[in-house]
Formats: structure tokens, C-alpha cells, sequence
């Protein structure tokens, strides 16, 4: 969904956050984006699911795949412990925000690049 109705400007602008010159909250923006599927700014457990299965596809079994979802989301609780909460918050509960998701990957040292081999 995301590549669907760009031209190819706008696609190059988007993959250039992929560039080993792109800052790391470039390449996070990106990865963020690609994982929020609805864009309404988080990454809900459904929008998790549905990226998970793309990746995996069928080499995992059903009890796999809910354990990694539930161990994606026990990392996010436990990155919340202790910051006050409550149960009215519905952006808490609906997702990940992308401050959040940053502070998961902040101990990830590298993040994806992609290097394009250009002939002269």
C-alpha cells in the first residue's frame, strides 16, 4: 500500500531514507511508515500482525506467531512500566507511537541501508 499511487520522484524520495546518508531517524520515519499499515500514526496489533505474516509467511506455526506478538508487545509494556499511564489513554492502548518505537530499536546499532550499484 504504500508504494501504491507514486510516481517515481516520490518513490526515490521515499527509499532515500534507506541511503547509508539518511540520518537514523530517517531510516526509523521509514521503517515506522512501513509497519503503520492504516497510517493513523501507530502501529496497532493488527497492523503488527499484518506485517509480521508478510515477512514470515508460513514458515512459523500459529502458537509461534501469536508468542512473537506477544512478546513484541510485553517489550512495550515493559518500555512503559513506570510512566504513568492510565486506562483512558486510547493512544496507549490502540498502539505504538513512533517515539516509542524508536526507543525498541534504540539499542539496534544498524539499521537497514540499501546501497544502489551505480555503472558509469
Amino acid at each position: 500500500q504504500m508504494f501504491q499511487n507514486q510516481n517515481f520522484k516520490d518513490f526515490v524520495r521515499m527509499i532515500a531514507a534507506l541511503s547509508p546518508r539518511a540520518s537514523r531517524e530517517d531510516r526509523l520515519r521509514f521503517m515506522f511508515t512501513c509497519y503503520d499499515i492504516d497510517r493513523d500514526g501507530l502501529i496497532s496489533r493488527s497492523d503488527l500482525e499484518t506485517m509480521v505474516r508478510h515477512l514470515v509467511g508460513s514458515s512459523i506455526g500459529e502458537d509461534e506467531f501469536e508468542r512473537l506478538l506477544e512478546r513484541a508487545f510485553e517489550e512495550l509494556r515493559t518500555l512503559r512500566n513506570g510512566k504513568s499511564t492510565t486506562k483512558d489513554d486510547s493512544t496507549r492502548s490502540r498502539g505504538i507511537s513512533f517515539a516509542e518505537f524508536s526507543s525498541l530499536l534504540a539499542s539496534v546499532e544498524q539499521l537497514p541501508t540499501v546501497r544502489v550499484p551505480v555503472e558509469t
